[in-house]
């Protein structure tokens, strides 16, 4: 029972750093887009 729950534990942590890379990743690609439409438009 203990370990299931240290698992569960792991398996959340993990998703949350999964899903914290993909925010990050979203994000990245989001201010790119802005720079890059901003430059388009200032240029």
């Amino acid at each position: 029972m203990g370990n299931h729950r240290q698992q569960n534990g792991t398996a959340s942590l993990r998703v949350a750093t999964a899903g914290l890379r993909v925010f990050a990743i979203v994000v990245a690609v989001a201010a790119c887009a802005w720079l890059a439409l901003w430059l388009a438009f200032t240029l």
